[in-house]
Order: structure tokens, then sequence, then C-alpha cells
């Protein structure tokens, strides 16, 4: 297996090619790479990746790459790639597919499909573990999220249904305020009908037992009593 110089080179998470370290897009598949930073700008992650590219011994070079996935950093995803299309190992290369599956980047999805063809039938099942989690989380970021046009629909919804109510508050505010008055009236209508009531009750009462004076005073009483 070729020996990558991480001091100078990094690799593309989604094609798997050598590319200068400077470099923020790939210039072999064209992806963006300028929020994944070089693996070799970090002293450990980069000495962990030279051993799982170049330990003679399989387990040792299946145990870094064990390793490099538990950091679930994004710029592991070069390295692990590298080793997922270069290692001669069936066993790396299928940890290899699983920790990338584990780190659910979407630039992953063309080098697990790409596992897909691998000869050790292992590593195809990893790939396809691999590209299930991927849809997996790409689902429900969905979910979360909303796809524009239905955060679009949501929006619009919630503003029709706001007027309405707005719509609805408006013509109850008249009408409210119409019952109000009428009920204000009616209780001003029921004061002056039962004032009358008692007036005639005792008008009778002085009429039939004082006298025509009474009536007199009674009658100017009765006109501040209604006021």
């Amino acid at each position: 297996m070729a020996l990558v110089d991480f001091n100078t080179q990094r690799i593309c998470p989604s094609c798997g090619k050598l590319i200068n370290i400077k470099h923020n897009f790939c210039k072999y598949c064209g992806v963006d790479l300028s929020e994944i930073k070089p693996i070799g700008m970090d002293d450990i992650s980069r000495e962990i990746a030279i051993t799982a590219i170049s330990d003679p011994d399989p387990s040792i070079r299946k145990e870094a790459v064990d390793t490099l996935g538990d950091f679930k950093e994004k710029k592991v995803l070069g390295v692990l790639t590298w080793i997922l299309l270069n290692d001669p190992n069936e066993e790396v290369r299928k940890e290899a597919a699983d920790e990338i599956g584990d780190l659910h980047h979407p630039y992953s999805k063309n080098i697990l499909s790409f596992a897909l063809k691998d000869q050790s039938p292992k590593v195809r099942k990893e790939a396809i573990e691999g590209l299930k989690k991927l849809k997996e989380k790409v689902k429900a970021e969905k979910m979360d999220k909303g796809q524009p046009e239905e955060r679009g629909e949501a929006i619009e919804g919630l503003k029709k249904v706001k007027e309405k109510v707005k719509a609805e508050k408006m013509d109850k505010g008249p009408k409210k305020l119409k019952e109000k008055v009428k009920a204000e009236k009616m209780d001003k209508d029921n004061q002056k009908k039962e004032k009358k009531n008692n007036f005639n009750f005792y008008y009778q009462i002085g009429v039939a037992i004082i006298s025509p004076s009474f009536t007199m005073i009674y009658l100017s009483s009765y006109r501040l009593y209604l006021k």
C-alpha cells in the first residue's frame, strides 16, 4: 500500500485521491474541503493515521482505524477512505467502512457506494450498513428542519390562521360593544321603570291619606328622582 506524506498531502474523503494539503477543493471530484481540516495539522491524529496505513500487522492497523473513528472528527474521513480503498486486509477495510458509516458525512456516500463492489462480502455488507446509517441521518435532519417547500407551506398556513383569528376578533369587537351598550340601556330602563312603579305606589298612598298639597310636593320630588 502506497504511503501518504501527511505533512504535504491530504486525502479527499469523497474520492480517496491525494491532493495538496493547502488545497480546499479536490481537483479530481470537485468537492469543497474548506470545512475539513487536513489530518496532518494534528500531531496525534497524524501519527495514528500513519500507523493505520503503514503498520505491517493488520490487527494494529485495524486498532488504529478504530481509534481514528473514536475521535468522531471530520478530518479522519480522508485516511479512512484511503484505507477502505487500499488496505489489503479485509478486516481492516471492513473496520474502515464501519467507522466511515458512523461519521454520517455526506461526502462518504460515493466511497461507500464504491465499496459495494469490494471483493470481500464482509466489506460489502459493512458498506451497506454505512449507507443505511447515512440515509437515516439525512432523513432525521429533514424531519427536524423540514424541506424549504414544507417550511414555506407551514409558514403560509400559520399566516392564514393568524389572519383568520384577527378577522374574527375584529368582527366580534363591535358586536360585543353593541351588546354591552344594549345591556346598559336595558339596566337604565329597568331602573327607571322600578322608580316609576315606586312613585305610583307612594303617590296613591299620599292622595288617599294625606292631601292634595302632598301630591304637588311629591310630583316635584318625582321629577328630580327620575333624573
